[in-house]
């Protein structure tokens, strides 16, 4: 019959040997409470990660409703946003279009094309105001790529750069980050409910490392007063 050797861990190595009792204790909860502690610091991360996004998605969600506003007269029936479409000033949309399309990758996909119409953007000659007006386009363009939403008379989400959107594909964006939005809206509502118990948690171990500690040491003067 085999024994087992209570001196022994993982490998035959035992990491609390050589370790009183109380110091074995002592280092398993101090252990336990690091841990806790990164748990906390993560699922903090996260949702100020989750927040990012949030007040991300609010702002394009603003631009969104800005641009439906742009629709008069019978808006259901799918009007574009054409008014600047000729424009062929050295930062016009005609232009934007132009430089815009030789950028590599494919602007149906978030990621690549994205990083770089960006850099583009950021190389132009184009005025300040021009190019805070494509970058937000372009991060419109990019939420549009990601939910796949057309939101111009081509079936192509970078409408929303050269000014080719209709009010129906517009509302469906509105409708897809609503929807996004509301989701990250209850994930956070979770995180929430999860950093409250990971903390109280951590909050009880922290009292019970204080109350072996003080047993310890209780214990330790007694011992000394006996002797």
């Amino acid at each position: 019959m085999s024994s087992i050797n209570p001196n022994a861990g993982v490998g035959g190595i035992n990491p609390f040997a050589g370790m009183s009792l109380e110091t074995m204790v002592m280092a398993v909860l101090s252990e336990r409470h690091m841990t806790m502690e990164n748990m906390v610091m993560d699922q903090i991360k996260q949702m100020q990660e989750k927040n990012n996004q949030l007040k991300k998605m609010g702002e394009m969600t603003a631009m969104v409703t800005e641009r439906l506003k742009q629709f008069g007269g019978s808006p259901k029936s799918d009007t574009q946003i054409n008014k600047f479409k000729d424009d062929k000033s050295e930062a016009g949309w005609a232009t934007r279009r132009d430089v815009l399309a030789k950028v590599a990758g494919d602007p149906n996909k978030p990621g690549e094309y994205y990083t770089n119409a960006r850099e583009a953007v950021k190389n132009s000659n184009w005025p300040d105001d021009v190019k805070t007006r494509v970058a937000n386009d372009l991060d419109l363009a990019e939420a549009a790529a990601s939910y796949g939403v057309n939101t111009g008379t081509h079936g192509d989400p970078m409408a929303f750069v050269v000014g080719d959107q209709t009010y129906g594909s517009l509302e469906a964006m509105q409708a897809k980050l609503k929807s996004q939005t509301d989701s990250l809206t209850n994930d956070t509502q979770l995180d929430q409910i999860r950093l409250q118990s990971i903390m109280a948690k951590v909050q009880n171990l922290a009292q019970l490392l204080s109350t072996m500690v003080k047993k310890f040491d209780d214990t330790h003067g007694s011992l000394i007063r006996n002797v």
